[in-house]
């Protein structure tokens, strides 16, 4: 696992968060933040709002996916953190203040991949990365600009914001390098 942050220029980050955050950005109910994955007795799970960008089936399905990895300056960012070019999903996520307790730990897809976690607003509500047994290994607050890139294998969970409004993020999926 790797942490980096201000890799986004801070006016492109500023400019990321205005974008998503604003009134008329479409986002759309999911009831299950950790989706599909099993419940595990101790978690619960809050809904939350998510916009895709690129989905594993369909490709592209936002026009806004222009506009964001432009302001990421994707190219340049990719390698920095050494990612695949390779995005087999990219979504937004949402997070209202709900439930104080961790989302349920999960790992996005069963197959080989890395995952590249960007924060998008400053916010309370961290992310929670565990080892198999389910044991908490790290904690990561969010912070605009930052970017967690970790192997997709790792169980990880959201916590949903206590103190501010919303918690937002891009998660990627990607092909291993």
């Amino acid at each position: 696992m790797k942490i980096y942050d201000d890799l986004v220029k801070k006016q492109n980050a500023k400019q990321i968060e205005e974008f998503l955050l604003k009134e008329d950005f479409p986002w759309f109910y999911v009831k299950s933040s950790s989706g599909d994955s099993k419940k595990i007795k101790g978690f619960t799970d809050t809904v939350q709002f998510e916009h895709h960008f690129i989905t594993y089936k369909q490709g592209v399905t936002s026009q806004a996916i222009h506009y964001v990895m432009q302001m990421f300056d994707w190219d340049n960012l990719r390698e920095k953190v050494n990612v695949s070019e390779s995005v087999l999903r990219m979504k937004s996520n949402l997070l209202l203040q709900t439930q104080n307790t961790p989302n349920t730990p999960h790992i996005d897809y069963k197959f080989p991949h890395d995952v590249l976690l960007y924060y998008v607003n400053d916010s309370d509500g961290e992310t929670i990365f565990y080892d198999s047994e389910l044991n908490e290994i790290k904690k990561v607050n969010p912070k605009r600009g930052r970017i967690v890139v970790f192997d997709g294998s790792q169980y990880h969970s959201s916590t949903p914001p206590q103190k501010n409004k919303c918690r937002c993020v891009i998660n990627m999926n990607l092909s291993h390098t």
